[in-house]
């Protein structure tokens, strides 16, 4: 860790600080509270171990300081033997702890080991709270996805069935409206009969996207029940995912290097992460000369089942790494993309147990890993 050791002796700079140096802790040292706090503003340490009676700023005031400034700086004061009583009242205005002098080193170590493992907690009890308002926030758009995917659906079915009977009519009127355009001249007849056909595929071609668009809705709110789990060759799910996605790959090399592994899920869902992760990947390396996609599949030290998908592309923007799984959050040009493939993975491997993370790689390029528990052996 970072510590900071303040003291008006120097000789506790060269026997403590010189012990928690070789202790592998990085030290640094003020003679005052006011050397601290002027330290502090350059570099903000994990820990302040502070003597109490020092002059110009005692350690009682630099608590205080420290307290409002740095709340999350734990402050360990050093006690002389006149000093308990009011070390113990500074426990309750904010230190962390307080040891006597002279300093026992196994004692500090100790300490500072308390302090190291608290600092872990905090770190896991931050990361444990984010996880839980994502996962919150994506069960909130899940379901309002699911009931806009719906409503969607039945004006769309209705639209493209009206579309498809006036594609029908026109075939028997077209001829009908050709012989009156030849007949009367009308331009206004002749601009409908030109433009009509185009204009019905186009708009054909748009219910068909809103369709694709509802169907990924679907997918990522994942309301069917018909999900049971079942062992799944996570290799042979690779496999046509590559198959299912060769089309796209043209132009792009992909290299795959698979164990044979299984894991407990949904074959066609676990397909379809990979097959996100593929396509994101090749939409990566769009007009990039000696595009490459990896994609490895093993086993990590601690059993886990681990699949990555990595390119040579440009990579993600570091501003933008937290929010890459969020649901309708892209990067891609207007029409090219809804936003919902990462977050239908997030959700598809968090529904079997596992965690899909994302990292930049040396050079360029990006690395997703899905981690999944193996199937349970006897």
């Amino acid at each position: 860790m970072k510590l900071l050791l303040v003291d008006d002796e120097e000789i506790v700079f060269k026997a403590v600080g010189g012990f928690l140096s070789r202790c592998g802790h990085q030290v640094s040292t003020a003679l005052n509270g006011s050397e601290a706090l002027e330290e502090m503003g350059r570099d903000v340490p994990d820990v302040v171990l502070s003597d109490i009676r020092m002059p110009e700023m005692d350690g009682l005031a630099l608590l205080e300081v420290v307290s409002v400034r740095y709340p999350t700086v734990p402050v360990i004061l050093i006690t002389g033997h006149g000093d308990v009583d009011t070390a113990v009242s500074a426990l309750q205005r904010g230190a962390y702890d307080y040891i006597r002098k002279p300093v026992k080193l196994d004692e500090l170590v100790s300490l500072l080991e308390r302090v190291e493992e608290r600092k872990r907690l905090e770190q896991t009890l931050v990361e444990e709270r984010a996880k839980l308002v994502h996962a919150g926030r994506l069960a909130t758009v899940g379901t309002m996805a699911a009931g806009i995917a719906h409503e969607i659906n039945n004006p769309t079915t209705a639209i493209r069935g009206n579309l498809q009977t006036f594609e029908r009519l026109w075939q028997r009127a077209e001829p009908a409206l050709q012989a009156a355009v030849a007949q009367a001249g009308d331009r206004d007849l002749q601009v409908l009969v030109e433009e009509f056909p185009g204009l019905v595929a186009a708009m054909l071609a748009g219910t068909e996207r809103i369709s694709r668009i509802v169907s990924a809705v679907r997918l990522y709110a994942r309301t069917d029940e018909n999900r049971a789990p079942q062992e799944v060759d996570l290799a042979k799910c690779i496999e046509e995912a590559l198959s299912l996605t060769a089309s796209v790959c043209e132009g792009v090399a992909v290299r795959s290097s698979l164990a044979s592994v299984r894991v407990l899920g949904v074959a066609q869902e676990l397909t379809q992460v990979v097959v996100n992760l593929v396509q994101n990947a090749v939409q990566a390396l769009a007009d990039r000369a000696g595009g490459i996609v990896s994609v490895d599949l093993r086993r990590d030290d601690a059993g886990w089942v681990v699949l990555s998908v990595a390119d040579n592309g440009p990579g993600v923007p570091e501003s933008l790494h937290e929010r890459i799984f969020d649901p309708f959050f892209t990067t891609k040009e207007p029409g090219s993309g809804i936003g919902l493939g990462l977050s239908i993975c997030h959700g598809i491997v968090t529904d079997h147990r596992g965690t899909i993370g994302f990292a930049p790689v040396p050079g360029g390029g990006a690395r997703f890993e899905v981690k999944l528990p193996p199937v349970a052996t006897a």
